[in-house]
């Protein structure tokens, strides 16, 4: 009895598959009638393309994607928006334009030091210019910023690198009037002369060597000793006072 109970259990014959009774559903017609919809108006959105092999492909037909663009509509304004100075992350605030002029001021600091006479200091400041800039490209800061900085740090660095060549030439002349005649003048300028050398090997490394050529020397020391000569009269003058006037 079991058994002929299952075979009439599997002979049995019963309603119509689901899918055919969802294919006559409200709901059905009209998915089918938006995917119709849908096909119409991306018609011509594709194209069909057949290789010299036979092969066929299909791609987007770019001259029509602008009429088949969704757009959204954003608000505008007419005032320039700017980014948020102050960053408030697990519960610090985080001041990213004082971490940026910060991070500036370094990196235009150790671009001069990566054109330093010292090899091994230079290359420290390429590490940490080339670490910097990374730093202040995150925060925002294009390369055309990073060039600009390093043109600002090529024209401080020019001055200071011309100022420290006159000093340290007034102060050999100095030396030579004054002082270089005993022996405690001697280490003195020998000291001199190192600085010297210092500073014309910076000036190459920045590529202002040609700066310092024999005739731009010789006008530097002419220059020094006018500036000297006006100190001595200067210096003769005031002791003439002292002397007539508060003897």
């Amino acid at each position: 009895m079991t058994n002929g109970a299952i075979e009439d259990v599997l002979h049995r014959k019963g309603p119509e598959p689901t899918v055919q009774d969802a294919q006559t559903a409200d709901y059905y017609k009209y998915l089918q009638k938006q995917l119709a919809g849908k096909a119409e108006q991306n018609r011509g959105l594709w194209v069909k393309t057949t290789d010299s092999k036979g092969k066929t492909s299909y791609h987007i037909d770019v001259s029509t994607l602008s009429t088949h663009a969704d757009y959204t509509e954003v608000a505008t304004h007419e005032q320039t928006v700017r980014a948020p100075t102050v960053i408030k992350a697990f519960g610090y605030k985080i001041d990213v334009q004082k971490q940026a002029e910060t991070l500036t001021q370094d990196y235009v600091k150790n671009w001069i030091q990566s054109r330093s006479h010292n090899l091994i200091m230079a290359k420290l400041g390429e590490y940490k210019s080339a670490a910097l800039g990374y730093l202040l490209s995150l925060l925002g800061l294009s390369s055309e910023d990073l060039r600009k900085l390093q043109k600002k740090a090529f024209a401080q660095a020019a001055r200071e690198n011309k100022a420290l060549f006159e000093e340290n030439l007034y102060n050999m002349e100095l030396l030579e009037i004054i002082g270089s005649g005993g022996k405690a003048g001697k280490p003195q300028k020998i000291v001199l002369e190192e600085v010297q050398k210092q500073i014309l090997t910076q000036a190459k490394r920045l590529g202002i060597g040609d700066h310092y050529s024999q005739d731009r020397i010789i006008e530097l020391r002419i220059k020094v000793a006018q500036d000297l000569l006006f100190k001595f009269k200067e210096e003769e003058a005031n002791l003439k006072y002292e002397l007539e006037y508060l003897s």
